[in-house]
């Protein structure tokens, strides 16, 4: 995910949660035996930041990654 990020300029990449404008977090929720060459790891990313200590979800987006690729590629891209 990291690389993907990196390919956008306007993205900073920060070290404490405590500095970034919002925070975007993959995981994988689920993991399946793959029956061909395409991923089979299904994924979610959601992007938030805080406001008065609640944390906001900006966006969120969840799937396999289909032909395009894994799942944290697909997703950071639609972002």
């Amino acid at each position: 995910m990291l690389k993907e990020i990196n390919k956008y300029p306007q993205l900073v990449l920060v070290n404490d949660p405590k500095e970034a404008e919002f925070v975007m977090e993959y995981r994988t929720t689920s993991r399946e035996k793959a029956t061909s060459l395409l991923p089979s790891d299904q994924g979610q990313l959601d992007i938030y930041f805080y406001r008065d200590h609640k944390k906001i979800v900006a966006w969120s987006g969840g799937g396999y990654g289909g032909w395009k690729g894994a799942p944290y590629i697909t997703f950071t891209r639609k972002f």
